[in-house]
């Protein structure tokens, strides 16, 4: 054996700092050192071996037999990889193939006889031959497993979820950084997809947070199946989610990984004796095909699960640039809608129901425009789905309740009579105790007679806390107003429903009309709904009545309205045409 350097400076700061990290042979450090040393040595709680470059133990210390069980003679001649747990290796320089240069330390979890891992802080230090090689490592390593688990706990506490044991927002960012540097230096690929629950909130108000808490420990495991365990799968919100996907080479591959999490997802969930049925949205961005910087890449994800959730739910979507326009046009117009009743961008047009067997006007339906003014109108669907995301709805829905019955009452003064209207109202205010109160002051204000007033709800406001909204349309009934539900036939409503909210007008989707030429089940199936609810007292209107063929497809309903009678049209416009 080639004689080895001794650096006695080394060896005497290493005493001090009671750690034996020094360039010692193996002769001087064993048999030819000093009685002090060799007392140290023999008599320390740490764990002290010698071995050469190829990892063979030649020397350990007769705390391995008091500390983890092994005598000298079942370590020398072992590896003494067998020791370390193999999660641990890699970081270990000797078995990731660095060059160790000098002394590093690394905490390591290392095995004892019965097979049971304690933590240690493991120094290693290089010994050099008189050529300049490394010959031998000491390896010296402390028992720190209490103050280790301590640790351990408190970054746990720091870094996962409490209630489903995955990283949270702050392990999430620390992982994305390393992740980033990673794949700009590497030249390399990484997506980021966003997850939430589609209407995860009716879970916690209708079975209660207990049930929604085990939800979404069973979403969390439902979704790592779908995972590989390189990914970073975090809970960043509520009921939102944000996972990692590193080292793949196709697009296809993220397609796939969102279509296995969205079809496990989907299958019906049995909780605490509930049965619920919940889906999920996922929005895509890659770095660095969208964007190679982290905070536009979070945004891009963002933007399309939106657009996931917006397109239906249930689905996955990679952001594009398209995308992008799509948004930005969206955010200007969300601008705008802030200030529009100020600034008298919104207009009211009116459309009437007309009985088709007396040509007469049954009732006016009030319909909001939105005149963007760098966009021009804006659908009225758009409008609804920005009014309810910029929480709008009820403001909007209270401005368009008072100009519609000032409009009634300025023909009323003008001899027209009590002109019947529909307006459109929203569920948010339908849940709303005191939207009982304001119609209630509208109807006062305006010298309102109720019976000529019809609200419309949409088929999908049923569903969305019944109980609350029959609480509210009850008074409203009692004081003649009549409920009519929109676009039926579309949704999930039942003549249960229908039945217990005393609906007094039902008009048929559009839709249905739309395939009376083309779909003949459509017409038996319209035939059918038609008797139903005529038999049930409960007036029909079919929309979306375009064309004399439509007209005369449609059986047993009397009450049309469609762009064949009259397109919505201004205040003046529809009093010049209808009632001049």
């Amino acid at each position: 054996m080639k004689e080895l350097k001794l650096n006695k400076d080394s060896l005497a700061n290493l005493l001090d700092r009671e750690q034996l990290f020094s360039n010692l042979s193996v002769n001087s450090l064993i048999h030819n050192k000093p009685q002090s040393y060799k007392s140290i040595v023999e008599q320390t709680n740490d764990l002290i071996c010698i071995i050469n470059a190829e990892g063979i133990i030649h020397y350990a210390s007769p705390s391995y037999q008091d500390v983890l069980g092994y005598s000298h003679k079942e370590l020398v001649q072992q590896q003494f990889k067998k020791l370390i747990h193999p999660e641990n290796l890699s970081s270990i320089p000797i078995y990731n193939n660095q060059i160790l240069l000098h002394n590093h330390r690394i905490d390591v979890q290392m095995v004892n006889s019965t097979g049971e891992y304690r933590w240690f802080e493991l120094n290693i230090d290089p010994i050099y031959t008189s050529e300049g090689n490394i010959g031998q490592y000491i390896m010296i390593a402390r028992d720190i497993d209490e103050r280790k688990k301590l640790q351990l706990q408190v970054e746990k506490l720091a870094f996962f979820d409490a209630l489903t044991k995955i990283p949270n927002r702050r392990l999430f960012e620390e992982r994305l950084a390393k992740c980033y540097e990673k794949a700009r230096q590497n030249h390399t690929k990484f997506a980021i997809l966003y997850l939430d629950c589609d209407n995860f909130k009716n879970i916690n108000d209708t079975f209660g947070h207990d049930t929604g808490d085990q939800f979404l420990i069973e979403f969390v495991q439902r979704v790592k199946q779908c995972l590989r365990e390189s990914d970073t799968f975090a809970r960043t919100g509520g009921d939102e989610f944000s996972i990692i996907v590193e080292d793949f080479n196709e697009n296809e591959q993220i397609n796939q990984i969102a279509s296995r999490i969205l079809h496990s997802l989907k299958k019906e969930w049995h909780i605490n004796g509930n049965v619920v049925k919940l889906t999920s949205s996922i929005g895509i961005a890659l770095y660095p095909e969208n964007s190679e910087h982290i905070h536009s890449l979070l945004n891009y994800a963002d933007i399309a699960l939106y657009r996931a959730k917006e397109n239906g739910r249930n689905k996955h979507q990679f952001f594009t640039e398209e995308l992008a326009m799509q948004m930005s046009r969206t955010n200007d117009i969300e601008l705008g809608l802030k200030d529009a009743i100020k600034l008298m961008h919104f207009h009211l047009v009116f459309q009437p129901q007309i009985n088709t067997q007396t040509n007469h006007i049954v009732c006016v339906e009030v319909l909001l425009r939105y005149n963007n003014p760098k966009f021009g109108n804006i659908t009225p669907g758009e409008l609804f789905q920005l009014g309810g995301r910029m929480g709008l709805s009820e403001e909007i829905t209270n401005w368009v309740l008072n100009e519609a019955l000032k409009q009634q009452q300025t023909w009323r003064n003008r001899g027209y009579g009590d002109i019947p209207i529909s307006i459109n109202i929203s569920s948010v205010l339908l849940k709303d105790k005191q939207f009982l109160k304001e119609i209630n002051h509208y109807f006062k204000y305006y010298e309102t007679n109720p019976n000529t007033i019809e609200i419309e709800l949409m088929e999908e406001s049923l569903l969305d806390n019944i109980e609350l909204i029959m609480e509210n349309l009850l008074p409203l009934k009692k004081l003649g107003v009549k409920i009519t539900l929109d676009n039926f036939g579309i949704g999930n409503a039942s003549i249960k429903y229908i039945s217990e909210l005393a609906i007094d007008k039902v008009k048929i989707d559009k839709s249905y009309v739309q395939q009376l030429s083309t779909n003949p089940k459509v017409k038996s199936i319209m035939k059918y709904i038609i008797l139903l609810l005529h038999s049930l007292g409960i007036e029909v209107v079919c929309e979306g009545i375009e064309s004399k063929r439509q007209l005369e497809q449609v059986e047993n309903c009397y009450i049309m309205q469609g762009y064949y009678f009259s397109k919505p049209l201004p205040a003046n416009s529809f009093e010049k045409e209808w009632l001049g």
